[in-house]
């Protein structure tokens, strides 16, 4: 049985804003491109913290259900080799997401909210680990 954690508003508000506390001290990025679904409203919070007016989408979904992971399947993608970027998600799996956008956006600093174990050799930062059995429900899934 998958264990569940529901985060409020205000947690993953806190969260978001300790990861763009730690961005702010690494570089100065151009442009978001965020995960949809979960990585929008994550990005658009460290675009304000981080005042990044450019921000792109990168559409791909790989779960099925409620906790069930399947392939990678792209709707949108968006390409460059620029080293200003900043793709952002609410949390990091497996790493087969950013696996599949690092084809495309190869230079990019990749982050996320939240990084189970499982997925660390695909992300350089984030703002907590939580256990690779947990259950996330984030706040707009309520």
């Amino acid at each position: 049985m998958v264990a569940k954690k529901v985060l409020s508003w205000e947690e993953f508000y806190t969260d978001v804003s300790t990861l763009g506390g730690h961005l702010t001290s690494l570089k100065q990025w151009d442009q978001i491109v965020a995960v949809t679904r979960g990585g929008l409203v994550p990005a658009t919070v460290l675009a304000r913290i981080l005042d990044i007016k450019n921000i792109h989408t990168f559409c791909i979904s790989s779960y099925d259900g409620d906790d069930q992971q399947g392939g990678a399947e792209l709707h949108k993608i968006h390409q460059d080799a620029s080293d200003k970027i900043l793709v952002v998600d609410d949390l990091v799996d497996t790493g087969k997401t950013f696996q599949e956008i690092r084809q495309h956006i190869p230079n990019a600093h990749y982050t996320a909210v939240y990084l189970k174990p499982a997925g660390r050799q695909q992300i350089n930062s984030w703002a907590k680990e939580v256990p690779q059995d947990q259950w996330l429900v984030f706040p707009w899934e309520i």
